[in-house]
């Protein structure tokens, strides 16, 4: 398959900024749960879970519009990813709305939709500013298909249609205007136009099709309807949504910073502002009622040498091992958010331990992993969906930020409440302690920093769960390393 980006060139700057802004990561089981211009700021791939993985894939597209990559590039970087985390292939998924079994495949095909879909929209955004930037100049828009067998004849009709910028046409019909559509929009000056003809030599046409309406069903029974030749959620003008989305975004911060400072506090925890969509953001399987209203958390600091100096991750993964082997013939780990003690099991420690996988940076951790466990916030706790385990009553996901070297990461731990077998030596089990990401920012504590319990590497700040949680797609301008 060739390079798309050399069939269409894209304007990077607002290409760029267009995926940039879809900032806002939606899991979703279907591809309906979001509709038309709500892609303009949220990113999603149909029933993948895991904010993590969808993470990384927004960050490949959002450097993929960057960088032009070819989609071998693209798939080189996310298949390993997903084949590691037993996201690659078939697999079963669990609507956490209706308890739904369906099953989704992530394969070549899948990542080339992905790839092909993403490219199309931001290429399409990109190219209605530039337009609407020139269109004193170039008052005109002709719609342009691949003009070859695979252009569905209801697009084929459109070919050469040439309509001024400000027709209602393009609202509804600026491609891509379905799955896999290579249609495209270019614009034309008022010269060419009283020319009558497009740069091929045929005739363009003047006159706006009647735009037939024909009614679509949701997977939820709603009847929307939609213009027939476009796929149902395609019946949008993807720069148009991407004008409204930065608009709303700064009506937000405007109205917030004329606000009292107790109102903009609230409504930031409410989800607006430069958290905007946090809820929504975190709003998996069994979030925590009442999670952003929690007391802002401590920040642990190391200097990532408390292993030793000079270590190869080799050696690294050595000493956490050997941390995690005397931790598991301990009491346990304290959690002062839940008050859980956890265990180190013999899976755990597979897991965090002398790993091939495991990062340095996830090594280093482990020098602070009392800490971590005392100060980790609980975020989520649901059924284990992934394993389906008969004695895992529930898996629960803590979060805590950490400074390694002045570098600020997310560290999410993984707790396995354990019933029946070895239920009393596994009542949770710390199954895994990995890094995510930066966190936005650490802000110095206006508490008092005597209660920090001595002993502890910990620095005195803390983070809000706000900023915290934020870091999953805010990152951009922070140190990240792995």
């Amino acid at each position: 398959m060739p390079n798309l980006t050399a069939i269409f060139p894209l304007p990077p700057a607002e290409a760029v900024a267009y995926m940039q802004a879809r900032g806002l990561l939606s899991p979703t089981f279907s591809c309906q749960d979001i509709y038309a211009e709500e892609h303009a700021h949220q990113f999603t791939v149909a029933k993948l879970s895991r904010l993590d993985l969808l993470d990384a894939i927004y960050r490949e597209c959002v450097k993929n519009a960057a960088e032009g990559q070819s989609l071998r590039e693209f798939a080189k970087q996310l298949r390993p990813l997903l084949e590691k985390e037993g996201w690659w292939g078939k697999r079963e998924v669990i609507d956490p709305k209706t308890g739904e079994v369906g099953t989704t495949t992530f394969d070549p095909a899948r990542l080339k939709l992905i790839y092909d879909v993403n490219l199309r929209t931001a290429h399409s955004a990109g190219t209605w500013e530039r337009i609407v930037r020139n269109q004193a100049t170039h008052p005109y828009i002709r719609y342009v298909t691949q003009r070859d067998e695979r252009v569905r004849d209801s697009h084929r009709a459109w070919d050469n249609l040439t309509l001024p910028v400000g027709h209602a046409f393009w609202l509804t019909h600026t491609p891509p205007n379905g799955w896999r559509c290579r249609c495209r929009i270019t614009s034309m000056t008022q010269a060419e136009y009283d020319k009558g003809l497009a740069p091929n030599g045929k005739a363009i046409k003047t006159d706006a099709p009647e735009t037939v309406m024909v009614d679509w069903k949701d997977r939820q029974g709603n009847i929307r309807q939609i213009p027939a030749g476009i796929d149902p959620g395609w019946d949008y003008n993807p720069g148009i949504a991407a004008a409204r989305a930065r608009n709303l975004a700064q009506i937000t911060q405007d109205k917030l910073a004329a606000a009292s400072p107790a109102i903009r506090e609230a409504a930031i925890r409410a989800g607006l502002g430069d958290n905007g969509g946090m809820k929504t953001l975190m709003d998996f399987t069994g979030q925590r009622p009442g999670l952003f209203d929690l007391p802002a958390v401590p920040v642990t600091e190391l200097t990532g040498k408390e292993f030793g100096d000079g270590l190869s991750r080799r050696e690294l993964a050595r000493a956490a091992d050997a941390k995690l082997h005397e931790l598991q013939r301990g009491k346990g780990l304290a959690n002062d958010d839940t008050g859980w003690v956890l265990r180190i099991n013999k899976s755990g420690r597979k897991k965090m331990g002398d790993n091939a996988d495991q990062s340095a940076a996830e090594s280093k951790a482990v020098a602070a992993i009392e800490a971590l466990a005392r100060n980790a916030v609980l975020a989520e706790n649901h059924a284990d969906i992934e394993h389906n385990n008969e004695f895992v009553r529930a898996v629960s996901r803590l979060y805590v930020p950490l400074v390694i070297d002045g570098v600020p990461y997310r560290v999410k731990l993984t707790v396995k409440d354990y019933v029946g077998v070895n239920a009393k030596k596994e009542l949770h089990a710390l199954a895994a302690i990995e890094i995510e990401n930066a966190p936005l920012g650490i802000s110095p504590t206006s508490g008092d920093e005597s209660t920090v319990q001595s002993g502890q590497p910990t620095t005195g700040r803390t983070l809000s769960i706000a900023d915290l949680l934020a870091g999953a797609t805010l990152f951009n301008d922070l140190p990240f390393r792995r």
